[in-house]
């Protein structure tokens, strides 16, 4: 067996259930980068699959939510070659595409939503634990959202993917 430098194992994020304890403890990505000392780009590619997080970040994020010690139920070990070995497969088969959704945001749907709820978009994009850029990108069609995203936002607002987001026929 092959030995390893002491932070060489890397934490693998488990989706969707890392995001659904997240939003069961109130945490946005933005809060808990503040209050861990990990930037939000970095958490947000954790639990995107982008990247692996190496066992001293895992600590740091734990000492805000402790749950993330619970192996296996949001994040599995691995070593740095099974990881390249998961990311290759992972391209290989399209699933980098499959985290996108071929849809496009009901502004109708949003405004009244969000008058409902007395909410800016920015209230909108802090709620739901995205950035207010990434919003603003949602609702001009610039970009699909993510299948986290939409989770996110629809969670956020109350209503259903079906009423807040129409497919895109190309």
């Amino acid at each position: 067996m092959r030995a390893y430098p002491k932070d060489s194992f890397l934490v693998a994020v488990k989706q969707p259930a890392f995001d659904d304890k997240l939003r069961e403890e109130g945490l946005s990505y933005a809060e808990l980068a503040r209050r861990s000392g990990v930037s939000r780009s970095m958490i947000s590619a954790f639990a995107s699959s982008k990247k692996c997080m190496t066992a001293s970040t895992l600590f740091r994020l734990a000492n805000v939510a402790p749950w993330l010690l619970k192996s296996g139920q949001y994040w599995d070990m691995v070593t740095p070659e099974e990881w390249n070995g998961v990311r290759a497969h992972m391209q290989a088969n399209g699933r980098e595409a499959d985290r996108y959704l071929n849809v496009q945001i009901d502004e109708a749907v949003l405004r009244d939503t969000l008058m409902q709820k007395g909410w800016s978009l920015k209230d909108c994009a802090r709620q739901a634990g995205v950035s207010l850029q990434t919003l603003y990108n949602i609702c001009s069609g610039r970009t699909r959202p993510k299948r986290s995203t939409v989770k996110a936002l629809t969670a956020a607002l109350g209503v259903s993917q079906d009423e807040l987001f129409t497919p895109v026929t190309e």
